[in-house]
């Protein structure tokens, strides 16, 4: 168990969603816990948003993603 001085440290990570015709990269905040500090955490409103822009991806909702990341279109050769 960690000790009570020991603090939590935070950052960011970049996550890529892939949808049928694209990538989607964002950058989201982690955590990093004491008892394993080399192992981003995501907290569930990281998750939820996550969640959010797979959902968005899927529906190519092009416009709203530009808001919150960046967007590869995959070409098929």
């Amino acid at each position: 168990m960690a000790e009570a001085n020991e603090q939590i440290r935070r950052g960011t990570i970049k996550r890529y969603i892939e949808a049928a015709d694209m990538v989607v990269v964002v950058e989201v905040p982690v955590i990093y816990a004491p008892e394993q500090p080399d192992e981003p955490l995501l907290e569930a409103d990281t998750i939820r948003f996550l969640d959010e822009v797979t959902r968005r991806a899927q529906a190519g909702d092009r416009a709203w993603l530009h808001t919150v990341g960046r967007i590869y279109e995959l070409s098929r050769t």
